[in-house]
């Protein structure tokens, strides 16, 4: 079981048994199911084509070489609270020779939320540093048992948000409201005009011309080469 608007997910492992590279794909997956691969470097296909030849394209896709093994991360986000009984569309084409369909069935179960939030956000108005704002959600628990819930704050330095109360137990039937103040300092506002570090150089290829140097960077050789 899974609560709406929440994930849950489970690991499969696909083994290709055979001496010929084989590419594969999850086809025609509902909206909600995923298939994401485990792999920090998962492999790519040579071309963009889709992976197999019928259908392909939405879904994990690509390529299995002899005897390797891949694990993969099928994720279920419920969008109500039905019962989910269907079946992955898994497509593999060994080498150009032919290519097979299989089923694999998926079964699981959507459930309300045990609390609810009355209002899913918060938008603060715009305030100047040193003054504060406040706000407030309302939690429902609809359940028929208490239940505890616990609110983990944003790093203080980044969101200058002060939340209480942080944990509760709420009876059944039961609701509360959490306050959320906002205090932007003087730091905090330093922080938001700082520009975002620039990326990373990139690394020359083999065979490739490096990339021209920035203007500041010319201008300096320049004066350097006229000393």
């Amino acid at each position: 079981p899974c609560y709406v608007e929440a994930s849950v997910s489970l690991d499969l492992t696909i083994t290709n048994h055979s001496l010929l590279p084989q590419k594969f794909a999850f086809c025609r997956l509902p909206s909600f199911l995923t298939v994401r691969s485990l792999q920090d470097d998962p492999p790519e296909l040579e071309d963009t084509e889709t992976a197999v030849k019928d259908g392909g394209g939405f879904g994990g896709f690509g390529m299995l070489l002899p005897e390797e093994s891949m694990t993969l991360c099928v994720m279920y986000s419920p969008e109500s609270a039905v019962e989910m009984h269907t079946e992955l569309c898994f497509k593999v084409q060994t080498g150009a020779l032919c290519s097979r369909e299989f089923a694999i069935p998926c079964l699981g179960q959507g459930q309300e939320p045990i609390i609810t939030l009355k209002d899913p956000s918060i938008k603060f108005a715009a305030i100047p540093k040193a003054a504060v704002i406040k706000a407030s959600i309302e939690l429902c628990n609809v359940s028929k048992s208490p239940q505890m819930f616990n609110i983990l704050e944003p790093p203080r330095e980044l969101g200058r948000l002060y939340i209480c109360p942080l944990c509760a137990v709420l009876q059944p039937k039961a609701r509360t409201r959490v306050q959320v103040e906002f205090k932007p300092d003087d730091a905090y506002v330093e922080l938001l005009k700082k520009a975002p570090p620039p990326p990373p150089p990139k690394e020359p290829v083999e065979g490739e011309a490096p990339d021209p140097p920035a203007e500041d960077e010319a201008e300096e050789e320049e004066v350097k080469a006229a000393r």
